[in-house]
């Protein structure tokens, strides 16, 4: 189901899933700010959510990607 399927139904906390793997694959792509872009959106949800666990990964996620 794509990213906007979850966000029409509120489903905010498994956007930050969808924003986090949408991240990566960008990362992978070389495609450095669409990463940080998608990589930041799914950190603030995480963070938003008190989900310390997730917010740490996605943010080691961030400090990986060249500035």
């Amino acid at each position: 189901m794509s990213n906007g399927f979850y966000i029409d139904f509120g489903d905010r906390y498994r956007c930050a899933g969808t924003y986090a793997q949408l991240g990566l694959l960008a990362q992978a792509e070389e495609n450095y700010v669409e990463a940080r872009t998608n990589l930041q959106k799914a950190l603030e949800i995480y963070v938003e959510y008190k989900d310390e666990y997730m917010a740490e990964a996605v943010q080691e996620d961030l400090e990986r990607l060249p500035e």
